[in-house]
């Protein structure tokens, strides 16, 4: 499957966005699909993640990654046949948790994508069997992109 990936920055965030297109293009190529796929991925501040979280959450604080999967087809990125859905990012969040666990930030950040981007195929990690498949698949992404599966742990991703 190739992801045709769309990245809103309106912040400004200093993020190496080929890496993180990057990131999401890896996850499709991985599924079989003969489909095209598109996906959104948006960064936003700590306040618009939490506002995001209580809206559809029912939690009242900001988290560092949120997977929309699409319900109706919204507008396609360039490229691609179907929309998977959105990623939302909260840049500051990752990187407070990522210095705290003494960890590259940047590498975070392509680790909530792979991570996001696997809820949009439909991978989740509520229950053991499923939780194992969507932890090899985001261990296989990673490789793909020259960064240990570990990273997953020791930063606490699916918390």
């Amino acid at each position: 499957m190739k992801v045709a990936v769309s990245l809103h920055n309106p912040n400004r965030y200093p993020v190496n966005s080929n890496r993180l297109r990057a990131a999401a293009m890896s996850v499709g190529e991985l599924h079989s699909a003969r489909q095209n796929a598109g996906m959104i991925i948006a960064l936003v501040d700590a306040k618009a993640m939490r506002d995001m979280n209580r809206r559809f959450r029912g939690m009242d604080a900001a988290t560092d990654v949120l997977a929309f999967g699409a319900d109706s087809e919204p507008a396609v990125p360039d490229n691609a046949d179907r929309h998977l859905g959105d990623i939302v990012i909260a840049p500051e969040v990752a990187a407070a948790k990522a210095r705290a666990r003494k960890l590259d930030p940047g590498e975070i950040l392509c680790l909530l994508v792979v991570h996001g981007a696997l809820h949009l195929l439909g991978h989740d990690h509520d229950a053991p069997a499923t939780t194992e498949r969507m932890w090899a698949a985001q261990s296989q992404a990673l490789r793909g992109l020259g960064i240990e599966p570990e990273l997953a742990a020791e930063y606490g991703a699916g918390e």
